[in-house]
């Protein structure tokens, strides 16, 4: 039996050269801001140092992710619950690669139990789903 859990988690994820590209302009603006805020700090002070500061730490990212041809962006996983083999795998749902394999803990080792109509317990069966029990005609409750 295996159940699933979905949620999303930042990723490493290959950049497209269009992507890469559209990075190195966004980095040669940044240089551009720096070369502006430097020519400008003189009169305003603060101001420009601290915009100076966010640009480079853009710059240092920016240079990292083209560099490297990666970066990281938030992925839609699943963790699969595998009780026949007591371990839980997290699964990227964009590629099928698992990420992560690990041994169920406490709690994942508790599996729902199946009711007869082989609904899991704790989810009631939709109204009208069950049969009615039917008295025989002529039936008469005794007191």
């Amino acid at each position: 039996m295996v159940a699933n859990r979905t949620f999303s988690r930042s990723l490493r994820c290959k950049l497209t050269n269009k992507e890469r590209l559209s990075k190195g302009e966004e980095l040669a603006g940044e240089n551009d801001k720096i070369a502006q805020h430097e020519a400008e700090k003189s009169q305003a002070g603060q101001y420009h140092g601290s915009q100076i500061k966010a640009a480079w730490a853009r710059i240092h990212i920016l240079a990292k992710e083209i560099g490297t041809g990666e970066t990281y962006r938030d992925v839609e996983c699943e963790t699969r619950l595998d009780y026949d083999n007591h371990r839980a795998v997290t699964v990227r749902l964009d590629t099928q690669e698992e990420i992560e394999v690990r041994p169920l803990n406490e709690a994942e080792r508790q599996q729902p139990l199946p009711l007869e109509d082989g609904t899991p317990t704790g989810d009631a069966p939709p109204p009208g789903s069950l049969p009615l029990e039917v008295a025989p005609e002529n039936h008469v409750p005794e007191f």
